[in-house]
């Protein structure tokens, strides 16, 4: 009933109740817990550091609940209560070995004083991060029986009116260190992760965690100083997988609960550490080190107090002004193994990212990925708005008013919709540069598969189908077509700015020979029956692919792989025909595979399956369609077969021929080294973000 009622009153907030990124605003420890004794049993052999992790990386999606009432209630944000510092960890018996280390990279020094019977659990989840080279520092150390049953374990005491980080610095051997408040568990991989990103960059100068209290709430994600010259822990209070705290931001300051810095900064700057962390931050900044919060290294913080300092300091310049900024609209966050043009997307965001913009990637539906995997492929500087959809973005846009300097959006729908938002809004894209990428041209791929089911267009019906796509473009900045043949259809509507940016394809021929190779191979997400993957599959296995095997004297096999959202597909039963799951390195695939086949019969753009399978040394049969699509010649860089007859003759013809086969390569390979290079691909999206920033309005 109580359900039912929020779902009709509070339609947005019981959405946000059904995502897992918004649940851990009512996580009781105590209660997750008791609730599943496996869990509890994980926290005690050293497995996961809190319940909380559990929920966080395993338990919500498996329908584990983290309260007793999480559907319907959500708690006010705040801090723990002192009075349940540390109640949540069991005491255990295990005795822990610190492995020694003459040359530790990485000296991990922790304050002893608050530490008490958690210091194993904590040292647990320091040694579950398998780093490499380290040492750990106990500094004023309570539990002097207790440390006792770690082996390897160095502790100091701080003499009558002696300085923590003289003798910090006096002691440790890291290169790197990093300080740990006593009263904190460690996400996996905190450290490991942090260690990574302070080593990836010279400029680095410190690195520090997204800190939670017990109950999944916000402490902070970075701090920064306001205006005013007062300190401010950037998200106190708020829920801490919201879009703003999952991307690798720099910040003014972080506090002393996980702080990573460099040893001979420490030294160097050891008379600001000594007055206050934020001065030591602050003066890094000055000399031009970067200050940078890491939402992968995630802490849970047991304290009293947490803000860092309530002096006044003066607020520094922050680089993030001078960067321009991108608010990129598209479908879906643009996985690699989605296909459908979102590869080629990524490279665009990774791109953007590494030219120096600030990037906000908007996704048109609500993302509800498991959230550790939401940055698997997409760079940690990016924003990924995660938990909007696109009804939200004008309020989006209205909260970011004048922020933004580019808006690059993808696909015509979503072209439409800002088109629509303009003219009901023009004052949000004031001094808003408007960049449209067609991927492809989608009216095109409709002629094409309405033809295929017999129904047929006169010319001039095709280009009014056509001019009403391309109309939506208008008042556009620039417009990015994927190739020479598409750019014309924008141009002679009378669009400016037309650029042509096609794929960004790496070349890395596999070394198997043509006499070591068999099989054919199809590599493609079906993300619906009646996609232009899933008609291409349905067509080869059931017309072409027993032509071929009547051909063949030896036995043969046909592959699909990529994630199948095609019922039909999953039914075609055939003892030659195998149905693979999406596979994350298709680098022994293509090893293994004689022939690449591509039976497209409707789409539009350039199929990049073809580019990286000819990038990748497999030769290729394909359609007339994809042949035009990428300029290519029959018998140079593919083979064609314009029916099923055709077709399945010239798959046998190239799987039989050693000689034409090496030259389809060849070929192939070049044509993708010439067309496809990163470098050259780079170059001209860094030409149109500059262009068209620079570009007058008319």
């Amino acid at each position: 009933m109580i359900k039912r009622f929020i779902k009709k009153i509070f339609p947005r907030r019981y959405r946000l109740l059904k995502s897992p990124i918004h649940r851990l605003a009512s996580f009781d420890e105590g209660y997750y817990l008791r609730r599943y004794p496996d869990v509890k049993e994980a926290v005690l052999r050293g497995q996961y550091a809190l319940g909380l992790e559990h929920f966080y990386t395993v338990g919500q999606f498996e329908g584990r609940r983290p309260n007793a009432l999480w559907k319907i209630i959500f708690p006010q944000a705040g801090m723990t209560k002192s009075s349940e510092k540390g109640r949540f960890f069991p005491s255990t018996n295990l005795d822990l070995l610190i492995p020694s280390s003459l040359n530790p990279e990485l000296s991990i020094v922790m304050d002893g004083s608050d530490v008490h019977q958690n210091i194993f659990l904590l040292l647990s989840s320091l040694l579950r991060e398998k780093l490499d080279s380290f040492e750990i520092i106990i500094v004023n150390g309570q539990d002097k029986e207790g440390m006792k049953r770690v082996q390897g374990l160095k502790m100091i005491s701080l003499e009558k009116g002696q300085s923590f980080f003289e003798k910090t610095v006096e002691i440790v051997k890291g290169t790197y260190i990093l300080f740990l408040a006593g009263e904190i568990r460690l996400f996996a991989k905190s450290v490991s992760s942090a260690l990574e990103v302070m080593k990836s960059s010279e400029r680095m100068g410190a690195v520090g965690a997204k800190i939670m209290d017990a109950r999944g709430v916000l402490l902070e994600a970075g701090g920064v100083i306001s205006q005013q010259g007062l300190c401010e822990s950037r998200g106190f209070g708020d829920l801490p997988f919201r879009s703003q705290y999952l991307y690798k931001k720099e910040v003014d300051f972080f506090s002393p609960s996980f702080f990573l810095t460099r040893k001979d900064f420490l030294m160097k700057y050891q008379e600001a550490l000594a007055r206050d962390w934020v001065g030591y931050c602050l003066r890094l900044q000055k000399d031009g080190w970067e200050i940078v919060y890491h939402p992968s290294s995630m802490v849970v913080y047991f304290g009293e107090s947490f803000l860092q300092s309530q002096k006044k300091f003066q607020p520094p310049v922050r680089k993030i002004q001078n960067k321009k900024r991108i608010l990129y609209l598209d479908d879906r966050i643009p996985h690699i193994f989605l296909g459908s043009g979102f590869p080629r997307t990524n490279v665009i965001l990774k791109l953007m990212v590494q030219m120096g913009y600030f990037v906000t990637f908007y996704p048109k539906t609500d993302s509800y990925e498991k959230l550790p995997r939401i940055y698997q492929d997409i760079p940690l500087e990016a924003e990924l708005v995660v938990d909007r959809e696109l009804t939200h973005f004008e309020k989006f846009l209205s909260g970011r008013k004048g922020f933004y300097d580019i808006l690059f959006v993808s696909r015509p729908h979503n072209m439409q919709t800002i088109q629509e938002l303009r003219q009901k809004n023009p004052d949000l894209f004031r001094n808003l540069k408007i960049i449209y990428d067609a991927e492809a041209v989608f009216g095109l791929r409709k002629v094409r598969e309405m033809e295929l089911k017999g129904k047929h267009f006169s010319e001039e019906e095709v280009k009014k189908m056509i001019s009403k796509e391309i109309e939506i473009t208008k008042n556009c900045d620039a417009v990015i077509s994927v190739s020479e043949k598409e750019a014309s259809l924008f141009r002679n509507q009378g669009c400016r700015d037309v650029h042509v940016l096609g794929h960004a394809v790496e070349v890395l021929p596999t070394p198997p020979s043509f006499h070591e190779r068999k099989n054919f191979l199809f590599v493609g997400p079906l993300n619906y029956c009646h996609s232009p993957n899933a008609d291409a599959v349905l067509w080869f296995s059931q017309k072409i692919f027993p032509l071929v095997l009547k051909s063949l004297s030896e036995e043969v096999n046909f592959t699909r792989v990529g994630y199948n959202q095609c019922r039909i597909i999953e039914r075609l039963k055939h003892s030659r025909i195998r149905q693979l799951p999406r596979i994350e390195d298709l680098k022994a695939t293509y090893d293994a595979f004689k022939i690449f086949v591509v039976p497209t019969r409707f789409s539009a753009g350039i199929p990049l399956k073809v580019l990286e399978a000819a990038a990748h040394g497999i030769p290729v049969v394909a359609t007339p369609l994809v042949a035009e699509q990428l300029g290519w010649k029959n018998g140079y860089e593919l083979l064609v077969g314009q029916d099923e007859q055709r077709f399945a003759e010239q798959c046998v013809r190239l799987y039989q021929d050693e000689k034409l086969w090496n030259h389809i390569r060849q070929n192939a390979l070049h044509r993708v080294q010439q067309d496809c290079s990163m470098e050259n691909f780079s170059g001209r999206l860094k030409m149109v973000l500059e262009e068209t920033l620079n570009s007058v309005r008319v």
